[in-house]
């Protein structure tokens, strides 16, 4: 009997000792919040930080080093006549050091637009250069390069943005201004486009003193400025003033925002001055 008396306190101290020590793991084990780990913030890389600066005109842009860019020139019969140097109206930028079948990027060039008849692949109008950045080529990195150039784009001179109240105030009017030159500058081609086509049939351009109404089948009526006035047409009958005649012309319109857009058997090209002789520049 005193055995028995003996172990049961020994039991019972064993008893607790064992809750103890259980509810001790237990609380390691399942209290303890296992420590956070951090996740780290995505770095962002800029994959076009090793490209070069090009400049054309007003336009400041960033193309890969690997690229190339070659000049388009165009020289019209008249100027060949004269003996003058071919002009440079635009730029064409590829991979590598020739370009592939349409593997390349365009802005500017000779009667270029975005018209869904010219079946390019991406086109833009550049408002600020009046002209368009373009391309034929289905390639994926042409086109992924095409966005990326874009996002590059400065114009040189510009004017800085307003900000503020101020900005607010005159957004508005702005809009209104940007959507008068957007059709002025639609306008202009549509002119030289009909002109061209004219001149491919006759030989030769309409001669008339003033913007005339129509050019044939070709452009009937012929549009006028947003503001209600005709577009402004250099006289070309009299060779004597304005060095124009049967093969040059000068149309042109003045913009709101920058410069004059100018029309010629050379091409449409905006310009700081506006236009008293043929050739337009």
């Amino acid at each position: 009997m005193n055995n028995q008396k003996g172990i049961a306190p020994v039991a019972i101290i064993f008893i607790i000792l064992f809750l103890v020590a259980g509810g001790v793991f237990a609380w390691q084990y399942f209290g303890t919040p296992e420590e956070e780990k951090e996740t780290p913030a995505e770095e962002f890389v800029d994959e076009t930080a090793d490209w070069q600066t090009y400049q054309w005109n007003s336009l400041e842009f960033e193309y890969p080093q690997t690229w190339t860019i070659e000049k388009i020139y165009y020289q019209t019969p008249a100027q060949q006549a004269r003996g003058e140097s071919p002009e440079n109206i635009g730029l064409k930028m590829f991979p590598g050091i020739e370009s592939i079948r349409n593997d390349f990027i365009s802005i500017g060039g000779r009667q270029v637009s975005c018209d869904p008849s010219e079946k390019h692949t991406k086109c833009q109008f550049i408002p600020l250069i009046s002209d368009f950045i373009y391309t034929d080529s289905n390639n994926l990195d042409i086109l992924n390069t095409f966005d990326k150039i874009i996002s590059t784009f400065r114009f040189l001179g510009a004017q800085e943005e307003v900000s503020g109240e101020e900005e607010m105030m005159g957004a508005e009017e702005n809009l209104e201004i940007e959507k008068r030159d957007n059709t002025r500058q639609a306008d202009i081609r549509q002119i030289s486009t009909a002109l061209l086509m004219y001149h491919s049939f006759e030989g030769r351009y309409v001669q008339l003193k003033n913007m005339p109404n129509s050019i044939e089948t070709y452009l009937d009526p012929v549009p006028k400025d947003p503001l209600g006035y005709s577009y402004h047409w250099l006289d070309n009958t009299d060779g004597a003033t304005t060095n124009c005649g049967s093969q040059s012309y000068c149309a042109w319109a003045e913009l709101e925002e920058s410069g004059y857009l100018a029309a010629s058997e050379k091409g449409v090209k905006l310009l700081a001055d506006r236009p008293i002789k043929c050739p337009c520049w």
